[in-house]
């Protein structure tokens, strides 16, 4: 009899269990993509708590969107994870390399320059001030403008600075493009981290 009863209640908290959550999938997921398959699922099904690497959804009590759920799931790629993944650390990778000028008519201007946000938007803003106004702020003769090795170089020509903020905001925004292509499951094509300025 107590034997009977056991049986009885482990199955009863085994179906309780099921309608709360999605069957496991045979396969595992990679510990860095849950957020990425959370996201997946919950697009597909919001109405969940959340998902687990062994391939669980939690469902939420009485969610009618299960069979959606369960198809995002094994619809998800982790081969194009990992390709997501790669292409985010080659891009922040060049990011951080910067990106080589060379000028041929100011030498002094060669350099790698680095590509972080602060530099992006200084060299953003002052080539608008320069647009506006025809000069570098100020009163300035030069600027500095900082070296992907944390050097500095000095730039007095205006001239020059719309030209190396130029190549810079298109340097970025074709990386940008690249790893929106890679986001989408395609294979980027990666701009030369090289360039010449007059």
């Amino acid at each position: 009899m107590m034997n009977s009863m056991r049986a009885f209640t482990s199955a009863f908290f085994a179906a309780l269990c099921l309608a709360f959550t999605g069957a496991a999938e045979a396969q595992s997921y990679p510990a860095g993509s849950l957020f990425a398959l959370d996201a997946a699922v919950r697009a597909a099904c919001p109405q969940i708590d959340g998902v687990s690497l062994d391939g669980t959804i939690f469902y939420q009590p009485g969610a009618t969107c299960q069979a959606a759920g369960n198809a995002a799931m094994a619809a998800f790629s982790v081969s194009a994870w990992s390709a997501g993944q790669a292409a985010q650390a080659q891009y922040a990778g060049k990011l951080a390399a910067g990106l080589t000028i060379a000028s041929t008519g100011t030498p002094a201007l060669n350099a790698t320059y680095a590509l972080s946000a602060a530099q992006q938007q200084n060299l953003a803003n002052v080539a608008l001030y320069i647009a506006v106004n025809g000069h570098l702020p100020g009163g300035q003769a030069a600027l500095a403008l900082t070296t992907a090795s944390g050097g500095f170089v000095l730039v007095s020509s205006t001239a020059a600075w719309q030209e190396i903020a130029t190549a810079v905001a298109d340097y970025v925004t074709l990386l940008d493009a690249a790893l929106s292509i890679a986001a989408q499951g395609g294979t980027p094509t990666w701009p030369s981290a090289s360039v010449q300025i007059d």
